[in-house]
């Protein structure tokens, strides 16, 4: 894959940027040691050795801000010569630290607007923006250390989460548009995530949401083992409504079914579990628009969860004048990145409270979940496209 501008950018971005970090500019680092040094040595001076330090301070001191190869970035980083005089030895790694945090951020959200202004770029605009501060840039890249693992990803599928990470699709030469083997002809310039999307690979895509279902109760039994003692481990119906028949025919009564449901007090908490693409077309579109919006997608499908069970009118029985109370549901949404909705990550917080670090853990699980899955989905429909006869099967 050419090595574009693009790419070269993401490629020394920090992960928390949606980069990989792989080049990380250690320029104003090691600026900051000389400052540092610099300050210490004139600090000494004024003390010890006044006549000497009248000369040294007499002396201009000038140091240019670098960041990589894109030279005098002082207006990116916000130091400028007023921030540089007020540089000691004792606050100068933090403030170069800052400037560096602003610089990245800076270049980040250009590249971001730079790729959603073109059409052809747009999805991997909205992938970028999913993975900006989610844990799958930091995990995938280790994934193929433990063969034994879980979480391993294998040698093809990591081609494809790297080459989705920059940008480009599983192989190289692809055909402008592509005859999916499920019906679907579609742009491979501005859908390189249609295997996420694809309907033959329904079959992982519900794979992939009972293992994070899993995950999520495991995760729920460290904080309350007696409260999800009778928890439902498997989707059950908690509810019925009706809509109308096709065609003017009958009523038709369908039911809601919960992927986690358990007590905790007297307060019952309803968790349905769902997987959504950023980069998919129907969130691309307006109103959702989620290449300019992070956490617009799994907004939308948080808004659409709670409507499903706002429509509940009758019980598991079919007993009428029955509802399920608004704040008892909780859309536990995630990003194909791993990263979590509004509503999920305030729920998370409320299970787990101080306890941080296991909340990393499951962070990094359920990011390496997705990983797995995203690649395996585009591994599969990469092979479906080479065995047709067409293509050289």
């Amino acid at each position: 894959m050419e090595l574009t501008e693009t790419v070269s950018t993401l490629i020394y971005l920090p992960r928390k940027r949606s980069g990989l970090g792989v080049l990380q500019s250690c320029g104003l680092v090691a600026e900051a040691q000389i400052i540092a040094s610099q300050k210490v040595h004139v600090n000494y001076l004024s003390i010890n050795h006044p006549d000497l330090y009248i000369l040294v301070n007499e002396t201009n001191y000038y140091t240019e801000l670098n960041l990589g190869d894109s030279g005098d970035i002082a207006d990116l980083t916000g130091i400028d010569a007023v921030t540089m005089a007020t540089l000691t030895a004792g606050n100068v790694k933090a403030v170069m630290k800052k400037g560096l945090d602003t610089a990245y951020r800076a270049i980040s959200d250009a590249l971001l607007v730079k790729l959603g202004a073109d059409v052809n770029t747009r999805g991997h605009a909205a992938y970028l923006q999913s993975a900006k501060n989610s844990l799958v840039a930091t995990i995938f890249l280790d994934s193929s250390i433990n063969r034994v693992s879980a979480n391993y990803i294998t040698r093809d599928g990591y081609k494809g989460l790297l080459r989705r990470h920059m940008g480009g699709s599983l192989i190289n030469h692809e055909p402008a548009f592509r005859d999916c083997e499920c019906g679907q002809n579609y742009c491979t310039a501005e859908n390189k995530t249609h295997a996420e999307t694809c309907k033959d690979n329904g079959g992982l895509s519900n794979m992939r949401h009972n293992d994070l279902r899993d995950e999520l109760l495991r995760f729920i039994r460290q904080f309350h083992p007696r409260a999800v003692a009778g928890a439902i481990t498997h989707e059950q119906t908690v509810g019925l409504y009706s809509r109308p028949g096709a065609n003017g025919g009958p009523e038709v009564v369908v039911g809601v079914r919960a992927d986690i449901v358990f007590k905790e007090g007297a307060v019952k908490h309803i968790i349905d579990l769902a997987v959504v693409t950023p980069s998919a077309k129907c969130y691309l579109d307006p109103p959702v628009n989620s290449y300019l919006h992070q956490d617009k997608a799994a907004m939308k499908m948080e808004i659409v969860k709670r409507r499903k069970y706002g429509q509940v009118n009758r019980d598991r029985e079919g007993n009428p004048n029955f509802s399920i109370p608004p704040n008892s549901v909780i859309p536990f949404v995630f990003e194909c990145t791993g990263r979590l909705s509004p509503s999920a990550l305030i729920f998370l917080n409320h299970i787990c409270g101080v306890h941080t670090y296991k909340r990393s853990l499951f962070l990094s699980n359920c990011a390496m979940i997705c990983s797995r899955y995203s690649s395996k989905m585009m591994v599969a429909t990469r092979n479906r496209y080479h065995a047709q006869p067409q293509n050289g099967g």
